[in-house]
């Protein structure tokens, strides 16, 4: 899987591993991921202390997107990871045959 990070700021290390580790748990839910492209941003308007994060997961049939906004680069990812992982669960659910 292709990881992308964007940001108008240089990311350290600790926090490119951390994002590494939450994304790739996903391909647990759906083993397809080809890219999963991350955009951290600073908060803007009512409260310029919120980091906003959102990715997008590009599979082998589809793409799947999430956001989220908190105090904390740390909370909003992990925030992000989890509505993926939802997403891709009720995903897999739709395509699997019924018994």
């Amino acid at each position: 899987m292709q990881l992308l990070i964007h940001a108008p700021w240089e990311v350290n290390d600790a926090m490119k591993d951390l994002i590494e580790k939450k994304v790739e748990k996903l391909i647990n839910f759906q083993e397809n991921i080809i890219k999963a492209e991350v955009f951290l941003k600073n908060g803007e308007g009512v409260s310029i202390n919120d980091k906003k994060v959102e990715i997008r997961l590009k599979t082998n049939a589809s793409e799947v997107f999430a956001q989220d906004t908190t105090d904390e680069l740390e909370k909003s990812v992990a925030n992000v990871v989890e509505k993926l992982r939802r997403q891709l669960i009720r995903q897999k659910q739709k395509s699997s045959p019924h018994k």
